[in-house]
């Protein structure tokens, strides 16, 4: 129920503030615009040029574009002329239309520009297009149409896109429809055609944004056929047919939808008859009342901001109509009006806007001798407005008129859709005509009614109809993500028009999303709404093709619900501020798809048994803002329609809400009415045609969707569908399925190794291919699908590092954990995603070497070394001298190799060296003494060898055995034997003079003489006190054993003279040994650390008598006060008689002076002798840069 406002408020009637005489004057009239009496005519200004057949198109700015036509000599017109309602004049425009042209069409895009298509010149019909642009007052030339085409129609389509259908190309009638997209500027054939070609037949556009096409003529002559083309599917489709064939008629649409058809002829003659379509019955009613005059060819418009409908002008017999009449759809019938001043047909007609309503301007045409006329006139009727199409509840609904009768009393009635009572109010008219009345206001607890206000003029007796809502506001919106036309993904774009090639990066498997913004909603209030989309639609061949399959989360190709509060779209009551203030996201898990195929035979028998539930993605839910999701939340997912046996089907699904309140659900009061907003969005995954698990086949993807496009519908709110709205993506826009890629990238260590790298591969479609470093990495095209990619690692290399990395973060992957050594295989298990690219990198490095070489001296020493080792892989192992050096091929790292020195030996040299130079290394600095250990630590690079030596000296001592016999000269030979480590010559035999010395290791040694009969052995044995050797009791009577035992200590040189006398004399006195001088020099005497100085010990025997002999023996050197030497040499004769040296080297990392000694153990003839002078050896700090 609606109510008028109190008292106090009553009457707020008010008249427009433009005066009369003013309106009179802007119009050009006569006489007052005030005395022009409802439903009569009136001249206006003449056309510059006499024209017919042209367009009259009202411009954004309310001006009037009057553009080509034919003239007198049957030429067609290039000029065009702008009549001003300011001034009342008609003015031409300097600029012509590319084309000369007759009979075409004239569309106002939304832009405001003027889109002119077709026509004709003279026996020609032209494919020419052209655009008139308001801003500058000038035509272009546009791309023509595929086809000549003129007595065709042009209608605007709610996504601002025009479609062009039927008509002739000269030769015969066309049945073709032609879409022109504004944003591209290009024409393009629809996908579907009219099931009857035809021309001169009647288009409308119906509520729903459906196109009405009815009767026309062809070869067989006129028309009762009528189809209904769907842009939002791209289909034609049979309409119920006419009750009688008509061509040359009129079609208007009624404020209550349905759409009037009056007139026309058959193939034989003129009709007054009309019949009205109900595309809610998908029927045409005879109208029980005729025309007051038969006619075709005629104008029948619904006049603006009145409701009914303007019949006039045409032919009946062949002879121009010169009367009007309307027809009142209040009362179903034809009335007569006021008759033009001058007969016309073919002729230009507009209305015009604010300020000027309530007026059409008839322009040119041909009069009764079918010459042009240049005259022009207008036709006054009452309007009814409201001032909003859709109002809140509690707003106040203001209605306004305008060309009623001076000071005429207007009685309005309201009646509602809802059954209420009607409303009944009164308006006073001004001295214009004109009148404003607000008494009226929403209920605050009905929404969705639809409101009929009639105004009827007491005085004049004429009526006016306008209609308006209490509804919700509620808008649909798409995501479209590509800018530019490059088919790559750009962030989302919200936009209700349809989504064309030209701005998608759509791919199948994507998902496009959606936005719902539903305002005007109470706090607290619950709704639903019902979302369609289109499953299913057969090919003329009758294969199925799926369109949407499932719904999912909004954010599941595009990042839609970051970029929600932006475009907000208009009539919505939300800034972009307050919409990031709403609560949310709430959200609904969207419930699975219980659909099965079923029952198919060919060509769709493969479908059988495939389910929507296992393409379904995960994470698939619904999202709101402003609101809460409540029971029962949102249905099960239903059908519209069999997929298995229709030609087409939807799939539906219903969502619950609660509204919240506040800032939280962008609410906001106007007096006592507070209205609220919410944000639902979702996504629409486009079916695959893939031949995976994920696809339904080969062809049965959305790119492949029969018709022009795909659509997802906001079918209803509150179960209310009459604001429904439709929203496409063209089948053309939605890419094949995305493809991903895989690239394996090859990287060595050392950087640029020649060597070849072999990858096999797993999956359909993945070649397996070799790289080198060097090598642009490989990448292949795939489908999405799982993969694996393995490469076989060489030996001698090592597998350190295998990553992978995905460009979007949907694909998945796990890999092959490094280090693994060559030969071996390391792996990367892939599952692609759509529109991805996996990297993965193989990082191989090339082992190393280490090789260690043992060295003895001396040199061939079977001792056998131990080496202990760390290090990943490397194994410890023995060597000796004589051993190949140990090679172990490792991976780079570090590690370290340890020697066991055994007791007896000295390391005095340990070295490394790298052969490319990459590798680092330290090594225990020698001499070091055994037992000890000595380390090289390793870095190894890769590929790199490092040999490090080990060279061990061998700590020895001497056994000198010398053989003397009383008397001397005996030629008796002396056998020894001897026991000790290997190497001691367990038998020799001396005679007088004679002497055995051997080099040994330090240990113990014994040495027995055989003494012989008629023999009397004694022994003495001398040496340093390092050593020791008791001797067997001497002497010894032969037969008999003399023994030495002797304990060696490394370096020592232990001499021992075995004396043997003859029984028959007595032991003789034992010799006086001749004294020995020791000197020591060491060249050069200065040497920095570490560096090494030749030392030379020299032994000469001072002469006391004859003769005059050279020492034997060896000679130790000692350092300071040190009491072990740090090296002994053998002495060697010199030229001169009884002088014999030997040299030795010196190198100590300590700075400063050092004194070096030499010391001489004697021999069996040679005292022993220590030098008295030390040689001062000086040592100075290494120089830098020497590389020392």
């Amino acid at each position: 129920m609606r109510w008028p406002m109190s008292s106090a408020r009553s009457y707020l009637s008010r008249v427009l503030p433009r005066s009369w005489w003013l309106l009179a004057l802007a119009l050009g009239l006569a006489s007052p615009a005030s005395a022009q009496a409802p439903g009569t005519w009136a001249p206006m200004a003449d056309l510059n040029q006499a024209r017919a057949e042209h367009t009259a198109t009202l411009l954004a700015n309310g001006t009037v574009l009057i553009a080509g036509g034919r003239d007198a000599a049957d030429q067609p017109l290039a000029s065009a002329e702008i009549y001003d309602p300011a001034t009342g004049g008609y003015t031409l425009l300097a600029s012509p239309l590319p084309a000369p042209v007759w009979g075409h069409t004239a569309i106002r895009l939304n832009d405001g520009t003027v889109l002119i298509a077709g026509g004709q010149r003279g026996a020609r019909y032209r494919r020419a297009a052209q655009l008139f642009d308001p801003a500058t007052d000038t035509f272009t030339a546009l791309g023509p149409m595929s086809t000549p085409r003129g007595r065709h129609t042009a209608t605007l389509l709610r996504d601002g896109r025009v479609v062009v259908i039927g008509g002739t190309d000269g030769v015969k009638p066309l049945a073709s429809l032609e879409i022109y997209d504004p944003t591209t500027r290009t024409f393009s054939l629809a996908p579907s055609a009219l099931a009857v070609v035809r021309q001169d037949h009647t288009t409308t556009l119906l509520p729903d944004g459906r196109i009405l096409v009815v009767g026309g003529s062809n070869a067989s002559g006129a028309l009762d056929s009528a189809e209904i083309y769907d842009p939002t599917a791209g289909t034609v489709s049979p309409a119920a047919p006419l009750n009688v064939p008509r061509t040359l008629a009129s079609a208007a649409l009624l404020l209550d939808g349905t759409v009037l058809v009056a007139g026309g002829q058959t193939t034989s003659e003129d009709l007054d008859s009309a019949e009205v379509y109900d595309a809610a019955t998908n029927t045409f009613a005879w109208l029980p009342a005729a025309m007051g005059t038969a006619r075709s060819g005629h104008l029948g418009v619904q006049l603006l901001h009145n409701g009914k409908v303007l019949i006039s002008g045409g032919t009946s017999g062949g002879q121009l109509v010169a009367n009007a009449e309307v027809y009142d759809p209040i009362t179903g019938a034809f009335q007569p009006v006021d008759s033009p001043g001058t007969a016309r047909r073919l002729f230009g007609a507009n209305f015009f806007e604010v300020p000027y309503t309530g007026i059409l301007l008839a322009s040119g045409g041909f009069d009764g001798s079918d010459q042009p006329l240049a005259s022009s006139e207008v036709f006054f009727y009452p309007t009814l407005r409201s001032d909003k199409p859709d109002y809140a509840p509690g707003e106040t609904v203001t209605l306004m008129g305008e060309g009623w009768r001076p000071n005429e009393t207007i009685a309005i009635n309201i009646r509602e859709s809802s059954g209420d009572p009607d409303t009944n109010l009164t308006a006073t008219a001004g001295a214009t005509g004109a009148f404003s009345n607000s008494e009226f206001q929403m209920n605050l607890l009905d929404r969705g009614v639809k409101f009929t206000a009639t105004a009827r003029g007491l005085t004049s007796g004429w009526t006016a109809q306008a209609k308006f809502t209490d509804a919700i506001t509620s808008t649909l919106d798409q995501c479209k993500d590509d800018t530019n036309n490059d088919d790559l993904k750009d962030p989302c774009v919200w936009q209700n028009g349809s989504i064309n090639p030209g701005d998608s990066a759509y791919h199948e498997g994507d998902s496009v999303a959606f936005r719902i913004w539903l305002d005007g909603l109470n706090p607290g209030s619950t709704h639903t709404v019902t979302i369609r989309y289109d499953f299913t639609k057969q090919t003329s061949g009758g294969v199925i093709v799926l369109g949407y399959d499932f719904l999912t989360h909004p954010d599941a190709t595009e990042t839609a619900t970051s970029q929600r509060c932006n475009n907000i779209p208009g009539g919505v009551g939300v800034t972009g501020t307050t919409c990031l203030g709403m609560s949310g996201p709430d959200t609904v898990a969207i419930p699975s798809d219980a659909f099965t195929f079923s029952s198919l035979s060919a060509p769709n028998a493969a479908l059988s048994g495939q389910a929507v539930s296992s393409r379904e993605t995960a994470g698939r839910q619904v999202v709101i803002f402003g609101g809460t999701f409540t029971s029962p939340f949102i249905s099960s997912i239903g059908k519209d329609g069999n997929p298995n046996t229709d030609s087409d089907s939807r799939s539906q699904v219903t969502l619950t809400f609660t509204v919240g309140s506040g800032s939280a659900a962008a609410c906001t009061t106007q007096g006592q009415t507070t209205t609220c907003a919410v944000n639902i969005l979702f996504g629409g995954h486009l079916a695959k045609g893939t031949a995976d698990a994920s696809g339904w086949g080969t062809g049965r993807g959305a790119s492949s969707f029969p018709g022009a496009s795909i659509s997802m519908r906001m079918h209803s709110v509150d179960g209310n569908s009459s604001g429904a709205v439709n929203r496409s993506i063209q089948s053309a826009a939605v890419l094949a399925p995305a493809q991903g890629h895989i690239i394996v990238d090859k990287v060595t260590s050392p950087s640029g190794d020649p060597t070849s790298f072999s990858f096999s591969t797993t999956g359909t479609g993945y070649a397996s291919f070799s790289l080198t470093d060097a090598a642009t990495p490989n990448g292949q095209t795939l489908s999405p699908g799982a993969y694996s990619v393995s490469e076989a690692i060489p030996a001698g290399w090592v597998l350190t590092g295998l990553s992978c990395a995905s460009s979007l973060g949907t694909s998945t992957f796990t890999t092959t954990a490094p280090p693994v050594a060559g030969p071996g295989t390391a792996t990367a298990s892939i599952t692609l995603a759509a529109g991805d690219t996996v990297t993965c990198t193989f990082t191989d490095t090339k082992r190393g070497q280490i090789v260690v070489d043992k060295v003895t001296s001396p040199s061939g020493d079977p001792t056998s070394f131990s080496f202990s080792t760390t290090g990943t892989g490397y194994a410890s192992f023995s060597l000796t001298d004589a051993a190949t050096p140990n090679g172990q091929t490792l991976s780079p790292g570090a590690y370290s190799v340890s020697e066991a020195i055994p007791a007896g030996w000295v390391l005095t040299g340990l070295s490394c060296v790298s052969s490319l130079g990459t590798s680092t290394f330290t090594t225990t600095a020698p001499p070091v003494a055994g037992p000890g250990t000595a380390t090289a630590s390793i870095t190894l690079a890769a590929n790199d060898t490092v040999t490090c030596t080990f060279t061990d000296t061998k700590q020895v001592g001497h056994i000198i055995i010398a053989k003397r016999t009383i008397p001397p000269g005996a030629t008796t030979p002396f056998a020894f034997t001897t026991t000790g480590p290997g190497g001691y010559t367990n038998t020799f035999t001396l005679t007088d003079g004679g002497s055995n010395d051997q080099t040994l290791a330090p240990g113990s040694y014994s040495v027995s003489e055989t003494v012989p009969m008629d023999w009397i052995a004694t022994l003495s044995c001398s040496g340093p006190a390092t050593s020791s050797f008791p001797t067997a009791a001497p002497p010894v009577t032969g037969p008999g054993t003399a023994t030495a035992s002797i304990t060696l200590a490394a370096d020592d040189t232990v001499t021992c003279t075995f004396t043997n006398t003859g029984v028959s004399q007595p032991p003789p006195e034992p010799e006086p040994q001749d004294p020995i001088i020791t000197t020591v020099s060491c060249n050069p005497p200065t040497v920095q650390v570490n560096q090494p100085t030749t030392c030379t010990a020299t032994v000469s025997q001072v002469v006391v008598g004859t003769p005059i002999t050279t020492p034997t023996g060896i000679a130790r050197f000692f350092a300071d006060a040190s009491t072990t030497a740090f090296a002994t040499c053998t002495l060697r004769a010199t030229a001169t008689t009884g002088v014999a040296n030997c040299s030795v080297a010196y190198r100590t990392s300590t700075v400063g002076a050092h004194n070096i000694t030499a010391r001489y153990p004697g021999d069996s003839t040679h005292e022993a002798s220590t030098t008295l002078t030390p040689f001062p050896v000086t040592v100075v700090p290494a120089v830098p840069g020497l590389g020392l």
